[in-house]
């Protein structure tokens, strides 16, 4: 009777150890499914940082050889940042008028026919008394009643948004059929900074969306307009960018070492049970 008890016994904590090996066996599965995917991470983000890093580059390149163009976040956008505008006005859309509808643009709307809706850069600094070059592509709907472009500048301590108004283009009406390119001459008077601010000046029809399209945003200086390139600004946040990735990167790494080491313990935890198991049994097999 004892010794049937023995065996009893024996069965069960083997059936145990059997069930802690299946467990232990699905936990290892389930780190190394882990780890791939982490691996696969890895390889896609080493593979974005060497994207953001070559065109931060050639960037670099371009502006060292070229003029700066001082507006940010202006050609193909993916965010609204940098640029000011009224609540629910302006959004990011492709057009097939634009590179077959391939890059984003920006779209000032407005339904109203007796207000103004305006899109204004943020403040960059200018030399004073110079001549500067605005160049932009834009087209309209037919809905549009017409547009106006203005250059805001204010001394450097003053405490007013803009000291004068610098009237750029006034009531124009632009392309309902094709991206219309512009370039603006101008002298940036007695003054320091300022920001470009480009109006929608209203619906023709009370409640009908009246739309300008806006791309390739670029001012620089002297009286030759060049292909648009980014701001020194974005090429700095693409290096940001690259940087916060690589960060993501080196985490992702440990992640990886931390789960294999953690798969390793298990698998020695593993093969003791098998180990336990043979044992066991050797034992049931001796009553």
């Amino acid at each position: 009777t004892n010794a049937k008890n023995d065996i009893t016994s024996v069965r069960v904590k083997a059936d145990s150890l059997t069930s802690s090996m299946t467990n232990a066996n699905n936990q290892i599965s389930t780190l190394q499914q882990t780890a791939k995917g982490l691996q696969s991470t890895v390889s896609g983000q080493d593979g974005k940082i060497s994207q953001l890093q070559h065109d931060a580059d050639g960037l670099n390149f371009t502006v060292a050889n070229g003029s700066q163009n001082l507006i940010l976040n202006s050609g193909n956008p993916s965010t609204l940042e940098h640029w000011w505008y009224q609540r629910d006005t302006l959004t990011l859309r492709k057009h097939s008028f634009w590179k077959n509808g391939t890059e984003n643009l920006f779209v000032l709307t407005n339904t109203s026919s007796t207000d103004k809706k305006t899109l204004s850069s943020d403040y960059f600094e200018i030399e004073p008394n110079q001549t500067y070059t605005l160049s932009f592509y834009t087209f309209s709907n037919s809905a549009l009643l017409n547009a106006d472009v203005l250059y805001l500048p204010r001394k450097a301590g003053s405490s007013n948004i803009f000291d004068t108004v610098i009237t750029l283009a006034d009531n124009v009406s632009y392309s309902q059929s094709n991206a219309q390119y512009n370039k603006i001459t101008f002298n940036s008077g007695d003054y320091n900074e300022g920001y470009i601010s480009f109006y929608n000046n209203a619906s023709t029809t009370e409640g009908t969306s009246a739309e300008l399209w806006l791309t390739d945003i670029q001012l620089e200086k002297g009286s030759i307009a060049t292909a648009w390139h980014p701001s020194p600004g974005d090429i700095a946040n693409l290096k940001i960018t690259a940087d916060g990735i690589n960060a993501d990167l080196t985490n992702a790494k440990k992640d990886v070492a931390s789960l294999q080491v953690k798969a390793d313990g298990i698998n020695a935890d593993l093969t003791n049970a098998k180990n336990d198991i043979t044992s066991v049994r050797v034992k049931a097999d001796s009553l």
